[in-house]
């Protein structure tokens, strides 16, 4: 990157010119130190230019609630080294979701294609480490590593989400499915290569509410009861 100058109302001031290079979430004030970096990962999204990157670099990330990303963007780490970790005994944002129960139920993702009309396209979510929290305590509620919801040509590569949860009475249990890795849904051609998906008894990868052309290639899965 470049620095140059600002000037009129930011006079004084110095902005990053990144000449088409990928945004960094530190310099939107992540700082890996155990304070959550949720927000400024979300800033970073929400001031790439559209077709834009942002690269979260190695270190633990605690997010204290949902990430959205926008259209045209690509939110990609330094593998496996930068972990997303779900900040403990916290409510992240929940959205609701018929598909998953025989009516209306909140989901929780930690990441999720941006939310809203028009839903969202040409998403990439690579090189990730994502990890859910058992120590998280807000409930009931389902949990998912990465939602892909109301989206076209999303894409996720080279990902490892484990430890999803939730904390559902039993006699819940029954009426939908339970947490995932990854869910899909209202989606039309979303890709899901290589990397790791690790979940004891819930969902690895569920494909719900009319999602099409879903592709599964070459992922790892440790999961264990389903």
């Amino acid at each position: 990157f470049r620095l140059r100058q600002g000037g009129g109302a930011d006079k004084g001031l110095s902005r990053r010119l990144t000449d088409g290079g990928p945004y960094n979430a530190r310099w939107f004030g992540a700082t890996a130190d155990g304070t959550d970096d949720q927000p400024a990962i979300q800033r970073a999204l929400d001031s790439a230019p559209a077709g834009g990157s942002v690269f979260i670099p190695p270190g633990t990330y605690v997010i204290g609630d949902t990430i959205e990303i926008p259209s045209g963007t690509t939110l990609r780490g330094g593998g496996f080294g930068t972990l997303l970790k779900r900040k403990a005994e916290t409510t992240l944002t929940g959205y609701e979701v018929e598909e998953i129960k025989f009516g209306t139920h909140q989901i929780h993702p930690l990441l999720t294609t941006r939310q809203g009309a028009g839903g969202t396209e040409e998403v990439v979510i690579r090189d990730l480490h994502i990890q859910e929290n058992t120590s998280s305590t807000s409930g009931p509620r389902t949990e998912a590593g990465i939602w892909v919801n109301d989206a076209i040509n999303t894409k996720l590569l080279d990902c490892k989400v484990e430890d999803v949860r939730d904390d559902l009475a039993q006699s819940a249990i029954d009426d939908f499915y339970r947490a995932f890795c990854v869910c899909i849904t209202n989606s039309t051609r979303t890709t899901i290569q290589g990397g790791i998906y690790n979940t004891a008894g819930y969902e690895v990868i569920g494909v719900r509410g009319g999602s099409r052309r879903t592709r599964i290639q070459g992922i790892v899965s440790t999961n264990v009861g389903n």
